[in-house]
């Protein structure tokens, strides 16, 4: 598997002889970045060190309806602050898919019932094949989702009600960027031989928009390279949600 500095090397022998090293790694981030920012399953962060369950929690306070979504709001299965993190590299929450509580906390919640979202399962959420996460119920939680911006540096969720003082009730699924390439040193964030070529577009493909204003390269890589990331990284979806039975009609 190619690392960072051996994809640059690639790129600068094989594609941009007159392109510098700093230039093309910008370059590379920029294209792992665009491709991870594509909303599929594969770019959901988990909190796969967490033995008990691999979601965050939001952590509530009582009288408090807004939250930013970081390390400073974020927990684990026990009480424990959490900084998202791939591969021992911090990343920063980019958007927030949605907020959601166990059945069994409807009871207890100062959410009438009849406000909350439908219901769904999950099943197979570790590589353990939790029993205690197979097939279990949720219902998601309303609220308001911000994503982050130049203004937000996170992600904001705002609750339409109070959500009470809590540390185990709110699980939180969200989407995180890649791990900033800022030196040759740092790993991919994706799998480099499956994602060799598509990177190699897009850095080629910024050149060449560069270079000549146009790029069928880019064209390639903001069109077939993403739609291909999204759908592999869809491809195990089905693990995440109820199987159905299919109906079977006597003839």
């Amino acid at each position: 598997m190619p690392n960072t500095r051996e994809l640059l090397g690639i790129i600068k022998e094989d594609y941009a002889q007159d392109w510098s090293f700093p230039k093309l790694l910008e370059f590379l981030d920029r294209a792992q970045r665009s491709l991870m920012m594509t909303d599929c399953a594969q770019t959901i962060w988990f909190n796969n060190s967490d033995p008990t369950f691999p979601f965050p929690i939001l952590k509530t306070v009582a009288g408090q309806l807004s939250y930013n979504i970081d390390s400073t709001t974020l927990v684990d299965s026990t009480g424990a602050a959490l900084t998202p993190s791939i591969g021992g590299y911090n990343v920063k929450i980019r958007r927030v898919r949605h907020v959601f509580i166990m059945v069994s906390d409807l009871t207890s919640s100062n959410y009438d019932k009849k406000f909350y979202g439908e219901q769904f399962s999950v099943v197979g959420l570790n590589q353990y094949w939790s029993q205690r996460l197979y097939r279990v119920d949720y219902f998601k939680v309303p609220c308001d989702i911000r994503e982050a911006s130049g203004l937000k540096t996170s992600p904001q969720v705002t609750f339409f009600e109070d959500p009470g003082t809590h540390s185990d009730k709110y699980l939180i699924e969200l989407f995180c960027n890649p791990v900033p390439l800022t030196t040759p040193d740092i790993p991919l964030s994706l799998d480099g031989d499956r994602w060799e070529m598509a990177l190699i577009d897009g850095v080629v493909g910024y050149i060449e928009d560069v270079e000549n204003g146009k790029s069928e390269r880019l064209d390639k890589f903001n069109t077939i390279h993403k739609r291909e990331f999204m759908n592999e990284g869809n491809s195990h979806e089905d693990e995440r949600s109820e199987p159905q039975m299919k109906q079977r009609h006597c003839l």
